[in-house]
């Protein structure tokens, strides 16, 4: 539990106001309007003590702190402050399509949460476009915060329903520039665990931006993104030297050898960030990995390479996040000739068996017609692609043969679901890559529809 103080939110307002100078600066267009912002407050939990705890986000969220930002957003704060996060998702689509003219950023801290939310209105179209052509809230809302604060925005406009119909019929490639016209950019963290995201992201935007967000965690701001307008896929983050004390530990790194200040980074070098902060953390492991680029100045730019230790291991193979995401990138390729698509996916090392083996699950969008035969190749390709560790291990018979798991629609949801039951906040939630938590591997194998082996 790390504590959070004046001093430290006031270089987390630093920061907000930097990167948002940063956006007017450098995006063209006009951006003064409304944010459609997918934000979830999450739930504050009291210690023992009588002091208030939760995710940074949701500590951020319930202290009154955006405050100001509100007008420019177009939910009200009942439905961010709501209990459920599918009934705020609901009335977050619903209050921005009442202003779908005065919309030009659409934004939420992780592209997940962007994600999710654009494949629930691929869901909930049709009530949507009741509830405006009607002037009434669906039942699903049901929390009576929530319900007050949507019900003083809502109106009766039969001739704005007919037009969303009409674009929701058309499709769902660019849909946020056919609802929302005036959209300058889509703002969100596209890095790291949420890379597997930007496709689906990319084909709801349409030709509008995705500005990725800066790089903090809830220990501290690390870097901000000096070039909003930089593809996802070549972000560099500056680092922000007053958020915290930084220093950084060389991956092949010996015991007893010093760590390395930022003045001393090598270009091209991966290091693990350690920081120092002002709330009471020493020498506390982030757990991130970042690879040095260049300087900005004399300020160290670095890109994110991966979390140190998401990890799949049998043997002696070892399978980071950045390998597995790039294993099933180029496996569930396949799925576009029997069009079907990857919603999600995790992992998990099985040590039960004799010998271990590799267990991937996949959630598929229209798991009602499953091509086994697609799926089957995409198992061959899984099991055919990893290092070549796994592969010496796969020939000498020391790891077993992979199992690819295809589990029902709204599995990672119910994942989700449990999670969000520690008190994490929605907003903070990225799907695991690696399942280590029983209770997440018995929601993922009770769910499972099919399961599919390499052949050989």
């Amino acid at each position: 539990m790390v504590p959070s103080t004046m001093t430290s939110r006031q270089i987390l307002s630093q920061r907000f106001l930097l990167s948002n100078a940063i956006l007017k600066r450098e995006i063209s267009g006009n951006i003064v309007g409304k944010s459609l912002n997918f934000i979830y407050a999450g739930k504050l939990q009291t210690t023992k003590g009588g002091l208030k705890a939760g995710s940074s986000s949701t500590l951020h969220l319930r202290s009154g702190a955006h405050l100001n930002s509100l007008s420019q957003w177009t939910s009200p704060l009942g439905v961010v402050l709501g209990p459920n996060v599918q009934q705020s998702m609901y009335c977050h689509l619903l209050c921005g399509l009442l202003q779908t003219m005065d919309v030009t950023v659409v934004t939420s801290f992780l592209a997940y949460a962007l994600t999710e939310a654009f494949r629930f209105l691929e869901e909930v179209w049709e009530e949507l476009c009741n509830d405006i052509a009607t002037g009434t809230l669906s039942d699903r809302v049901t929390d009576v915060s929530v319900r007050s604060a949507v019900l003083e925005l809502l109106r009766c406009d039969d001739e704005l329903a007919k037009k969303i119909r009409s674009e929701c019929l058309k499709g769902w490639s660019s849909i946020i520039k056919r609802l929302w016209p005036n959209v300058v950019y889509i703002h969100t963290i596209v890095t790291g665990a949420m890379e597997p995201y930007v496709p689906y992201l990319k084909d709801y935007a349409g030709n509008v931006p995705i500005v990725c967000g800066d790089y903090g965690s809830s220990e501290c701001t690390v870097g901000i993104n000096l070039n909003p307008r930089a593809p996802p896929d070549e972000v560099i983050f500056t680092l922000v030297p007053y958020a915290a004390y930084f220093e950084f530990l060389e991956l092949d790194w010996q015991e007893g050898e010093k760590l390395v200040d930022l003045t001393n980074l090598e270009i091209g070098k991966e290091y693990e960030i350690i920081v120092t902060t002002i709330t009471g953390l020493y020498r506390y492991r982030l757990g991130d990995v970042i690879r040095i680029t260049g300087y900005y100045f004399r300020l160290p730019q670095f890109a994110f390479a991966r979390r140190k230790n998401v990890m799949l291991s049998i043997n002696t193979d070892k399978t980071d996040e950045k390998e597995l995401c790039e294993v099933v990138k180029q496996a569930s390729a396949r799925l576009e000739a029997g069009k079907m698509d990857l919603l999600e996916f995790t992992s998990y090392a099985d040590h039960s068996s004799r010998p271990g083996h590799y267990t991937i699950f996949w959630e598929l969008k229209g798991t009602v017609f499953i091509e086994d035969s697609i799926l089957q190749f995409c198992c061959e390709d899984l099991d055919s692609s990893f290092n070549d560790p796994y592969q010496r291990g796969r020939a000498a018979g020391t790891i077993g043969p992979l199992e690819l798991c295809i589990v029902k629609e709204g599995t990672f949801y119910n994942v989700m679901k449990f999670v969000l039951q520690s008190g994490l906040s929605p907003t903070q939630y990225k799907t695991p890559r690696c399942i280590k938590c029983t209770n997440q591997l018995n929601i993922l194998r009770s769910s499972v529809m099919k399961i599919y082996t390499p052949s050989h």
